[in-house]
C-alpha cells in the first residue's frame, strides 16, 4: 500500500512511472487512472537536439541495485544525475496515508489531506 501511495505522490508532481519486476497489477490499474501512459518513457532532447528517451532519475520500492538492470543510461551523455532512492511518504502519519488512499479512490468526496492546515504546522 505504501508503494502505491508513494507512486501516486510522485505522479502528482508530473513524473512518469515505469513499473518493473513483479509490480502488483491491481496497483498499476489504479495508477493508470491518473496516468494512462504509465510504463512508457517520456522523451527529451539531447545536447544537439536529437529526440531521446528521458533517463530514470529515481527509484521507489526497490534498491538502486535491484533497479540497475532497468535503468537506461546513455553512454554519450555529457552529464548525468546519480540515481536517487525516493521516499515520498517519509514523515506521513497513518491518518494522512488513509486520507490519501481515500482521496485516490473517491477524490470528489475525500480531500487529499485530513485537514487543510496540518501541512502548514510542520
Amino acid at each position: 500500500r505504501d508503494d502505491l501511495l508513494g507512486a501516486f505522490l510522485i505522479m502528482r508532481r508530473g513524473t512518469r512511472l515505469i513499473p518493473v519486476l513483479d509490480c502488483d497489477e491491481q496497483y498499476i490499474e489504479i495508477l493508470s487512472k491518473f496516468d494512462p501512459f504509465i510504463g512508457s518513457r517520456s522523451h527529451a532532447k539531447d545536447e544537439v537536439g536529437r529526440k531521446i528517451q528521458r533517463p530514470a532519475w529515481g527509484v521507489l520500492g526497490l534498491t538502486k541495485e535491484q533497479a540497475a538492470p532497468f535503468v537506461q543510461k546513455r553512454e554519450d551523455a555529457v552529464k548525468t544525475t546519480p540515481l536517487s532512492t525516493l521516499e515520498p511518504l517519509c514523515g506521513w502519519s497513518e491518518e494522512e496515508k488513509v486520507a490519501l488512499l481515500n482521496h485516490m479512490e473517491k477524490p470528489s468526496i475525500n480531500l487529499s489531506h485530513p485537514d487543510l492546515i496540518s501541512w502548514i504546522d510542520s
